[in-house]
């Protein structure tokens, strides 16, 4: 048989069978043994006929007409795997054994069909199925170019198709930044970034990725906090094993944040906004150089689920050690306006991003102030969280932004 004038309509509109089948030729004929084999219907050019395609797994392909061909169809034993197939020209039978119960009743249901439907009616169903075919191949390539991942040095391309929801890239060391490419992903909702040595995050991340949920930036060499990361749709950021020092005040905005991992990085100070993410439930801050926490991440209205906060160095600084309040410079109490009305330094101001991080927020009456009253209050980490890892006692600390609000926080603590 030439395998050029065949043609496979059938793999659009059956089942391909592969099964063991024997065969017995002619009334009274010998029976062959069992041989692993493939049915598929397929239509010969040449003949214009439907016919049924036999592959054996050794050996080439045999050839039965179907169409007013097909003697009987047994499938008492369907069930089982089996059938019989006979044919007229050439009188033969074709038993089929060990195939798949499900398959099989498919395979014998297209077979009905393709023998009994006459043939303008087959044309238009196998056109039929090939425009489903070729949805169904599309929509799967549409599924297959939702998530994208390059690690282990896999080369990565200029340009990344629109459809990408999840991006992976991990372990090119050399990337040092984010590619521009990716800010051109509108349905991108979760980018992993991470041991690729990154050291800065663009500012408008958030706002050009407008669908991002989940950023993960960890194991990078990032040194200050990435204020492009706190989009208030975002939902988990984990930027642990960086070199950070600080969390600033920024993160407030994050309204929507439920996990928050921040471990293994060099922090010295978190901003007491952390504790007014009331999404917040999975809170890691283990393995940093925390002397003490914001008093108000222990007194939020909704308990964390889990709470790590082990290998810090908290204690209570010495009482000649705790400074009365100054009275805050001109330009530290501009610094406090600026808060106040919503403005965020500039990159290229060391100057004033040192001033607004003076900057702090009263634990009372949230007021934003420079140069306020603190006080130390150990807390039990039981009380915070559902789970936690590490000792059960932590440090915290409270601002007061006058004294009447100092008075306040001493009645209530």
């Amino acid at each position: 048989m030439n395998g050029a004038n065949v043609e496979p309509p059938a793999a659009d509109l059956c089942l391909v069978l592969r099964s063991c089948l024997s065969c017995v030729s002619g009334a009274g004929g010998s029976r062959s043994r069992d041989i692993l084999c493939t049915l598929q219907i397929a239509r010969d050019k040449t003949k214009g006929k439907v016919v049924l395609l036999l592959f054996a797994s050794k050996g080439g392909a045999t050839e039965y007409l179907l169409e007013g061909n097909l003697n009987t169809v047994l499938t008492r034993f369907q069930a089982e795997g089996k059938c019989t197939l006979r044919f007229k020209k050439p009188s033969v039978d074709l038993f089929v054994s060990q195939a798949d119960p499900t398959q099989l009743r498919g395979f014998l249901r297209s077979l009905h069909f393709v023998y009994t439907q006459p043939a303008d009616v087959l044309a238009r169903s196998i056109a039929a199925r090939h425009s489903e075919q070729e949805q169904q191949l599309a929509h799967k390539a549409a599924e297959q170019m939702r998530t994208a991942t390059f690690r282990d040095g896999r080369p990565l391309p200029l340009s990344f198709p629109n459809t990408v929801r999840t991006l992976d890239i991990g372990g090119h060391a050399l990337l040092r930044r984010l590619p521009e490419a990716v800010l051109r992903l509108p349905a991108l909702a979760v980018l992993t970034l991470s041991e690729c040595g990154l050291r800065e995050v663009p500012p408008s991340l958030t706002q050009a990725l407008p669908q991002l949920r989940s950023i993960d930036f960890s194991h990078n060499d990032l040194s200050d906090f990435p204020v492009g990361v706190c989009g208030a749709h975002v939902t988990a950021l984990n930027l642990s094993s960086n070199r950070l020092a600080t969390v600033p005040h920024a993160i407030g905005s994050m309204a929507a944040l439920t996990v928050l991992n921040l471990q293994s990085n060099q922090l010295r100070s978190v901003s007491g906004q952390v504790g007014r993410l009331q999404a917040l439930r999975r809170l890691s801050l283990h393995c940093n150089h925390l002397p003490h926490v914001p008093l108000e991440i222990a007194l939020r209205r909704s308990p964390l689920h889990t709470f790590s906060i082990y290998s810090n160095p908290f204690e209570e600084p010495a009482v000649e050690d705790q400074l009365p309040p100054r009275f805050p410079s001109l330009a530290e109490l501009c610094a406090v306006q600026a808060v106040q009305q919503g403005l965020t330094p500039p990159d290229t101001s060391d100057i004033i991003q040192e001033l607004f991080d003076q900057v702090h927020f009263c634990t009372v009456c949230r007021t934003a102030c420079a140069q306020p009253r603190v006080c130390y209050v150990w807390r039990e980490a039981a009380r915070l969280a559902t789970s936690f890892t590490g000792n059960g006692r932590f440090l915290t600390q409270a601002l007061a932004c006058s004294p009447a609000c100092y008075r306040q926080l001493q009645r209530q603590l």
